[in-house]
């Protein structure tokens, strides 16, 4: 979802994921909030049914890429057994943004 600030990102974002869980409750669901303030962090965790992950904004470039790599991780093996997993990323520009940081 691109758009300017303040339009609604987050709030369609819990949407989606509320759907998501309401429709298919057999999914495992997981929210990634990357370089994201604390308050939004909490608002998710209060308002979303499923696994909220994060790193925020005072935490360093390194920290992003290692919480985005291991949910990814977790999501594979629990593919592997056989779940279904749906991973909701907010802001992939700035995961994008923490790799260019950390890459040499």
């Amino acid at each position: 979802i691109v758009a300017p600030p303040k339009t609604g990102k987050t709030t369609l974002l819990k949407e989606i994921a509320n759907t998501i869980s309401y429709n298919h409750p057999e999914v495992y669901l997981i929210i990634l909030l990357i370089d994201e303030r604390p308050e939004e962090v909490t608002d998710m965790q209060r308002n979303v049914n499923g696994e909220v992950v994060s790193s925020t904004f005072d935490e360093p470039a390194e920290k992003h890429v290692k919480v985005a790599n291991i949910v990814l991780q977790k999501a594979k093996r629990m593919v592997e057994c056989g779940h279904d997993v749906v991973i909701l990323l907010d802001s992939i520009t700035r995961l994008a943004r923490a790799y260019n940081t950390v890459s040499p």
